[in-house]
């Protein structure tokens, strides 16, 4: 995990993982330099980005959040969303990411922590091999932050995901974040 201890040190290019790391201003995922010019490039690549901002609808529940676009279709071609598989779905990803939350709950009754979790999940619905998170914790208590990189840590050990985080107060975080 990259922790960067200011908003320039968040271009600091250092090799931090081994199946995502940044040399000069090239990235390498799994050995290979990537050639990224455009978002779609990124994602195409394994890359996932969490704002700092929340970008979740808050009157939408978790499962629907998380597949957003991306719904598995009984009927594709009359918009038909399959709700078995789409529920089924986000409650096997919550649980393999160790996020305790039900996916039918609305967004807008979780707290800012879950929610956060909730952009996590969303970002690992697709085969993500880096997640990239831009001052997660700045609105969390000491407890949620905790917990928010527990998950990052687990992705990590269990998932084999690379974590990139650039919180903008450090001591705390560098022991949480390596566990």
């Amino acid at each position: 995990m990259l922790l960067a201890r200011t908003a320039p040190a968040k271009h600091a290019h250092q090799g931090v993982e081994r199946r995502v790391h940044c040399r000069g201003r090239e990235i390498f995922i799994e050995g290979k330099k990537a050639d990224i010019k455009s978002p779609q490039d990124s994602k195409d690549r394994g890359l996932r980005f969490i704002y700092q901002e929340l970008s979740l609808v808050p009157d939408l529940d978790i499962a629907r959040n998380m597949f957003l676009g991306m719904e598995p279709m009984l009927a594709a071609s009359l918009g038909v969303v399959d709700e078995r598989s789409l529920y089924e779905q986000a409650r096997k990803l919550l649980a393999s990411f160790h996020i305790d939350l039900d996916p039918s709950e609305t967004v807008r009754k979780l707290s800012v922590t879950q929610q956060k979790m909730v952009e996590i999940a969303r970002a690992l619905t697709t085969q993500a091999k880096a997640i990239i998170l831009d001052e997660p914790t700045d609105v969390l208590e000491d407890q949620s932050r905790k917990a928010l990189f527990e998950v990052i840590r687990k992705l990590k050990v269990e998932q084999g995901i690379a974590s990139f985080t650039f919180p903008t107060v450090m001591p705390k975080y560098m022991s949480w974040a390596t566990g």
